[in-house]
């Protein structure tokens, strides 16, 4: 009997599109399921935005939602408000949470046939490399933030502190070890192949077309004068 392959997509700040913030991976994974895949993605419901928890109830600790043709798994992480050491364990927690989550369905023999993890949650995203490595499957590291390089150039962070230390240890690893890279700026193939990785491809953001309708433009004058001033818009 065929069964579908399985594809595990990992990002905690993944939104479904009830939820504000970007909506990347539940596109991707709404894709993939259309090409007959079976797909799960992992994301904590404590909102990006919000700073609140938008899916899990009272004690809830993790909840599988159903949409269309594929799953969201949403994770319990340690909430926050500011950008304090509140945040750190924020990110610590939802990769326990994801680490005992997946060894759970690999046990019950729902192990995937692909993990893609997303930055730039460099924890998470470890943690299924090595998931990827102990059941022998290919690992798909996407690359939206330089991380931790990003703290250094933009946030100021020392290069020299202990954690941006442990933070580049992963970035390392995670570039050299996944079978293919995903980027969605082009400037950032250069500085990856630096640090060892390979197979890089571009998939930059886009908007999904079925929710948008064509309407032509409407007749314009070939010429403007005072009356009838052309205008500029930025988008």
């Amino acid at each position: 009997m065929y069964s579908k392959k399985k594809i595990w997509i990992i990002n905690q700040f993944a939104n479904s599109p009830d939820m504000p913030g970007g909506t990347r991976h539940f596109e991707i994974a709404s894709f993939l399921a259309s090409k007959n895949l079976s797909i799960d993605l992992f994301s904590s419901d404590f909102n990006l935005s919000k700073r609140s928890f938008l899916k899990l109830n009272f004690l809830e600790l993790c909840k599988k939602e159903k949409f269309d043709d594929f799953n969201i798994n949403w994770l319990r992480v340690f909430p926050y408000k500011k950008n304090n050491w509140k945040r750190y364990l924020n990110l610590i927690s939802f990769s326990f949470s994801l680490l005992i989550y997946q060894i759970f369905l690999i046990l019950r023999g729902s192990s995937p046939d692909l993990i893609i993890a997303s930055s730039p949650q460099l924890i998470s995203a470890f943690c299924s490399l090595i998931i990827a490595k102990i059941i022998n499957k290919p690992f798909v590291f996407e690359v939206r933030d330089l991380w931790p390089q990003m703290l250094i150039d933009v946030g100021g962070a020392n290069p020299k502190s202990f954690i941006i230390k442990i933070l580049k240890f992963l970035e390392k690893t995670l570039y050299s070890n996944s079978n293919t890279i995903v980027i969605l700026a082009k400037g950032m193939e250069s500085y990856i192949r630096k640090l060892g990785g390979k197979n890089i491809l571009w998939l930059p953001n886009g908007p999904d077309l079925d929710n948008f309708y064509y309407s032509p433009l409407p007749d314009e004058p070939t010429k403007f004068n005072f009356k009838r001033p052309f205008k500029l818009l930025y988008a």
